[in-house]
């Protein structure tokens, strides 16, 4: 009866926070940015904060070279978002699901993001400001 008064006040409690570190998962990406990953029934998702601010559940996403900007694809209909570190702005880019965005390209200059889908020859263009 003492190991199982033990147990439940010493052991359980730590076996309990190994759980939640396994089920949830921190990533500092820099400059505020961070991934959160975690298991949702059987599958595993991805959300993209800025500070405390949640982003969007995302597919995937690529920040800026000076992480003034995030672009992301949400999840739940594959539409790309830029988000504004400045202003915490989240500006809807797209209006429909275009296809997966494969690779991000960042002209910071010309405050240009190109997207370049699966399935498309040719980038998406899309103004930073």
């Amino acid at each position: 009866m003492k190991r199982l008064i033990l147990y439940l006040l010493f052991i359980s409690p730590l076996a309990l926070h190994a759980a939640e570190e396994i089920s949830s998962n921190k990533v500092d990406l820099g400059s505020g940015f961070h991934e959160v990953r975690g298991i949702d029934g059987d599958k595993q998702v991805r959300f993209l904060f800025y500070g405390k601010t949640k982003l969007g559940k995302i597919i995937n996403y690529s920040l800026s070279p000076s992480k003034r900007y995030a672009a992301l694809q949400d999840s739940n209909a594959g539409n790309i978002y830029l988000f504004r570190a400045d202003d915490q702005d989240l500006e809807k880019l797209t209006n429909k699901f275009i296809g997966s965005a494969k690779k991000y390209s960042w002209n910071e200059n010309m405050e240009i993001l190109e997207v370049m889908f699966d399935g498309n020859k040719e980038a998406q263009s899309y103004a930073l400001e």
